[in-house]
């Protein structure tokens, strides 16, 4: 009897242990968003100047409902090694950059 005791204790233990988690559904990918404003792969012309190093431009983009969060990212065309990525919870961002940044 002890060791039929014994063995439904080892054989309930490996039971729970076996048990996983797959029945939760995958994570979702969100998918890239539109930028609105200002046009991609453009100069902007829109912006606020700050000073004669500095200058504001608005950008904002589509929103997917898959998403939580958003990650704007700047590459120069000039100047590919100049990256910005800027983290944001709101379909839109102001970024300072340097006026005539192509």
């Amino acid at each position: 009897m002890k060791y039929l005791n014994n063995l439904v204790i080892v054989v309930t233990f490996l039971a729970l242990c076996s048990c996983s988690n797959d029945d939760a559904l995958p994570p979702v990918e969100p998918s890239a968003v539109d930028l609105l404003f200002p046009d991609n792969n453009q100069v902007c012309q829109e912006g606020e100047i700050i000073n004669s190093n500095v200058i504001t431009i608005p950008f904002e983009w589509s929103t997917d409902e898959k998403a939580t969060s958003y990650g704007l990212e700047i590459t120069s065309i000039t100047s590919p090694e100049m990256r910005k990525l800027i983290p944001t919870t709101d379909t839109k961002a102001t970024v300072e950059l340097s006026p005539g940044t192509q």
